[in-house]
């Protein structure tokens, strides 16, 4: 127990190979489904299910169910990153900006037209309460 922890072949593997590729795996996701979802977190939820099968691997890892080797953690590193590039692939043609200006101008329309109707609200009552207080 008293020994100085140097990192394994397997550890140095899994954190300069696999490690990188997770988060553009989880990226690359969440564009695709942002481009089809209604909203943000519809786009959130889905994205996140990318974590459920790495979590699942990690258990089965731990559990001694899996046993990982070097090899196969490299290949799983190389399929990791393959499927980065053709989700970036993918998500660079699904993404379309006219349209994404388009939905900004039309929430920046409406946040502007319930500011002005929440303004005239507040004005009336605010004339209703001095009116009140007048008499």
């Amino acid at each position: 127990m008293h020994r100085i922890f140097f990192p394994n072949t397997m550890w140095l593997v899994l954190i300069i190979w696999v490690l990188p590729a997770l988060p553009g795996l989880g990226l690359g996701v969440i564009v695709l489904v942002s481009a089809r979802a209604q909203g943000f977190q519809d786009a959130s939820q889905l994205g996140s299910m990318v974590v459920l099968p790495v979590v699942l691997l990690v258990f089965g890892q731990v559990s001694g169910v899996m046993v990982f080797s070097v090899g196969l953690v490299l290949l799983m590193g190389l399929v990791i990153w393959l499927l980065d590039g053709l989700l970036i692939y993918l998500g660079s043609h699904s993404f379309h900006r006219n349209r994404l200006l388009a939905a900004w101008s039309f929430m920046s329309m409406l946040i502007d037209d319930a500011g002005i109707s929440i303004k005239t609200k507040l004005l009336s009552y605010e004339r209703r309460v001095n009116h009140a207080y007048a008499s």
